[in-house]
């Protein structure tokens, strides 16, 4: 908690109104509370009441004194308050965290802290230490980085030395090709010396191609390839082609929903489309096939979405999916149903409705159902809030229900509001002629050529956030496919 305060008092420091030579502070705050129930450690029929908070902070600073200096960060603190026989646990860490300085000519940057790097291919790691990003001639870039490798998937005590360099030409409009090498050492588990290469192309016919390669030299072969080609040959019809290849030990497992049923992918093929008609209806499809090897089966996700705008705004949707995810006799097929909406401007009310039915019973269930309901409001001045609801019939899981409570607060909340524009024309003398012409009321004034016809400000466009339809909705799937896997 300590932190939590600490780190919030720095950034309301942070929030407050700045004058131009001191640049600009921009920043957030999130925090999240949800309840639950949980499985007591070491029972597997008895639940215990949960509920842990989280705060989220990012501060960022451009221009700092009238110069090229910048900063930019992101911290979190979590705490769990102490439940039937457990202690209450706190921790925190600074996700990124880093000094910066620019040129004018915004040719050349160094930056110092903690930051996300590329190792080798469109692969990234967490550093602490130093990189240079300097922009030559020819369209030429060289970036240059040192320090301490971070591996959070791991623990964040588990560091190593890690040097590395990136060269890129990159045409305007015509794509991109890169060399990179990274050499992280004194780790067993994770030593490696990556030699990447990647590039992407826009080629005539509307169509894109990208890909990747990275080996490592210390013995371990090829670590990652990958090739996408994207094609569009009506105005709203897309194709999709992906291939890619990688050794499953150089990727930390993910905690997504295939990976509850394919633990060790070793390949994927896949293909998939979307269309765009010209009315509300939109839609898209994709079928890929995963390779797993050393006795693990192959698996396959295939997947459908539909959906239809019920407004102009594209803030009143609805939508649909089907999708089957397995490998062998394990897996599972998925029928989904959502809404969003939008009220009053301010609320934005969410339905979203799952159902699936495993290949295996799972404690003697082969069919679960998920529901999820939340709200958003958004301020005027930076404020949001929501509340997301979830249920799940299944009582395989953890928890048979979750309520999510979210609280948003950017740098907005303290500026001040800005002052009225200035009137487009400058008030005008009064004359002996217009004493002569006051019985014959006010005339308006000339307007200056461009300027518009009404009096009234032009109404700005609203930001879209169309992205945020639910913190719930979005992980219950996860939750629902890692029961398969625990099972």
């Amino acid at each position: 908690m300590r932190f939590v305060l600490s780190a919030f008092a720095v950034l309301a420091c942070g929030l407050l109104p700045t004058s131009p030579r001191a640049g600009e502070l921009h920043g957030s705050v999130r925090s999240l509370t949800w309840g639950t129930r949980d499985l007591k450690p070491g029972a597997w029929d008895q639940t215990q009441p949960a509920l842990p908070t989280l705060q989220h902070l990012t501060l960022r600073g451009d221009a700092l004194g009238g110069t090229g200096l910048y900063f930019d960060g992101s911290a979190f603190a979590m705490q769990q308050l102490a439940g039937s026989g457990s202690a209450p646990t706190r921790r925190g860490d600074l996700v990124y965290g880093y000094l910066g300085w620019q040129n004018a000519g915004r040719s050349a940057r160094v930056q110092l802290g903690r930051q996300l790097v590329l190792s080798g291919a469109p692969r990234y790691t967490t550093l602490d230490g130093v990189f240079v990003d300097l922009l030559g001639p020819a369209d030429l870039r060289v970036q240059v980085h040192g320090g301490t490798a971070v591996f959070a998937g791991f623990d964040h005590a588990l560091k190593a030395p890690a040097v590395g360099a990136r060269v890129q030409w990159q045409p305007a409009l015509r794509g991109h090709v890169a060399v990179a090498i990274q050499d992280v050492s004194g780790l067993a588990a994770a030593t490696r010396r990556t030699v990447g290469a990647d590039f992407s192309a826009r080629l005539p016919g509307e169509t894109a191609l990208a890909g990747s390669a990275a080996y490592d030299l210390l013995g371990r072969g090829l670590q990652d390839a990958r090739v996408d080609l994207s094609n569009r040959p009506r105005p709203w019809l897309g194709l999709h082609l992906r291939g890619e290849l990688r050794d499953p030990i150089a990727y930390l497992s993910a905690d997504s929903i295939f990976q509850a049923f394919v633990q060790r992918t070793d390949g994927v093929v896949g293909a998939g489309f979307d269309v765009q008609t010209p009315g509300a209806l939109h839609g898209s499809g994709s079928y890929e096939r995963f390779v797993a090897g050393d006795g693990h089966l192959d698996g396959y996700r295939g997947q459908v979405d539909v959906g239809l705008r019920l407004d102009d705004r594209g803030e009143d949707r609805i939508g649909a999916t089907l999708a089957r995810v397995g490998n062998g006799d394990n897996g599972y097929s998925q029928a989904r149903l959502w809404w969003r909406g939008r009220l009053r401007d301010a609320l934005r009310p969410a339905l979203d409705l799952d159902a699936l039915w495993y290949f295996r019973p799972i404690r003697g269930h082969d069919q679960s159902l998920v529901a999820t309901a939340s709200v958003r409001w958004t301020g005027k001045a930076g404020l949001s809030a929501g509340v997301d609801a979830q249920w799940w019939s299944n009582p395989a899981f953890t928890a048979q229900a979750l309520v999510l409570a979210t609280v948003s607060a950017t740098d907005d909340l303290f500026r001040p509001t800005a002052p009225p524009p200035p009137p487009l024309t400058p008030p005008k003398a009064e004359t002996e002629d217009d004493e002569e012409d006051e019985g014959e009321g006010e005339k308006p004034a000339p307007k200056p050529d461009g300027a518009p016809s009404s009096d009234k400000p032009a109404e700005q466009p609203k930001a879209d956030d169309e992205d945020d339809d639910g913190a719930a909705a979005d992980g219950k799937a996860d939750a629902v496919a890692r029961a398969g896997g625990d099972r």
